[in-house]
């Protein structure tokens, strides 16, 4: 019988995969259950995943959909002990989770996103490149003049724009959330951090301005 190849998924692929149904994430996450790969996954990485896909306003799902998404993740992947501590190796504590999983796992692929530029930031002291905060920053200036035009052409007018989003589909959610809201809504971006040292996770509220 052919040996399945043996994964363990960075929390930034589930949370990929949990915002769109475009790309490689979604079609990881939709077949753990056709018994296609191996899933190895350690109490403290189960932890680490319920801990960012329950942070306030990163996922447009409800808490019932994000915990039946969890259960099933705990459910077929294999319960792998960690029999040796890896860390302390690398400067994200996130990051040391998952490698450690992996090495505990003998894993044949970590799964992450944006490798290239992850190695890039850890040859340079675990730095996150300047083009990462340069985007959002765009971004959220934009969306407090509500200037919709330029958000609509964002991959020509934003900084680094096309490197900071190779494909569109991980921004698309922000658009719905601003189809959604009203004109005269307040934006507030009220969350800023990197996970991975590349990957913004920045999170924002519509609310209607108050009755003057």
């Amino acid at each position: 019988m052919k040996r399945l190849p043996q994964v363990v998924l960075d929390t930034n692929v589930l949370v990929a995969g949990l915002r769109s149904r475009n790309g490689a994430s979604f079609q990881l996450i939709s077949r753990l259950t056709f018994s296609q790969f191996g899933l190895h996954l350690t109490v403290p990485l189960a932890m680490e995943y319920e801990d960012v896909l329950h942070r306030p306003g990163l996922l447009s799902l409800p808490v019932a959909a994000i915990d039946a998404v969890l259960d099933m993740v705990c459910a077929v992947a294999y319960q792998q002990g960690v029999h040796f501590l890896w860390r302390p190796q690398l400067r994200d504590p996130s990051d040391e989770l998952v490698l450690e999983a992996a090495v505990n796992a003998s894993a044949d692929f970590l799964v992450t996103h944006n490798l290239r530029d992850f190695q890039l930031a850890w040859r340079h002291g675990g730095q996150t490149p300047e083009y990462v905060r340069r985007f959002t920053d765009w971004i959220a200036g934009r969306l407090n003049a509500h200037d919709l035009p330029a958000l609509l052409d964002y991959r020509r007018q934003a900084p680094d724009a096309v490197r900071a989003h190779p494909t569109e589909d991980h921004l698309l959610p922000l658009y719905v959330a601003l189809g959604a809201a009203g004109d005269g809504d307040r934006i507030e971006r009220f969350h800023t951090g990197i996970d991975d040292y590349v990957i913004a996770m920045d999170a924002y509220t519509f609310r209607p301005q108050a009755d003057e």
